[in-house]
C-alpha cells in the first residue's frame, strides 16, 4: 500500500490542546464506498445484510481505487 493511502484528508487541527489529524484517505475512501454499497438495492443478495461482508468490500473498493491513483500518479511522473 502506497503512502498515499495514509495521507491526511483533513488538515491537522489543534482543539483545546489536543492535536487532531483527522481520518486518512483509505479510511475517507471506505466509507463513502461503504454508503454506496448501503444505499445499493441491487447489491450482491449473498452479501446483502451482512455488515462484515459489506465492509470488506467497502474497504477493498478503497484500496482499488488508492492502487488506480496511485498508478495513475507515477505514470504522470
Amino acid at each position: 500500500m502506497s503512502d498515499l493511502a495514509n495521507t491526511h484528508v483533513y488538515p491537522v487541527a489543534t482543539i483545546d490542546g489536543y492535536t487532531q489529524t483527522g481520518i486518512t484517505l483509505r479510511q475517507h475512501y471506505a466509507g463513502i464506498a461503504l454508503q454506496g454499497i448501503l444505499a445499493n438495492r441491487v447489491y450482491d443478495p449473498p452479501r446483502r445484510n451482512k455488515l462484515d461482508k459489506m465492509a470488506e468490500d467497502a474497504v477493498a473498493a478503497a484500496d482499488a481505487l488508492i492502487a488506480a491513483l496511485f498508478q495513475s500518479q507515477t505514470a504522470k511522473e
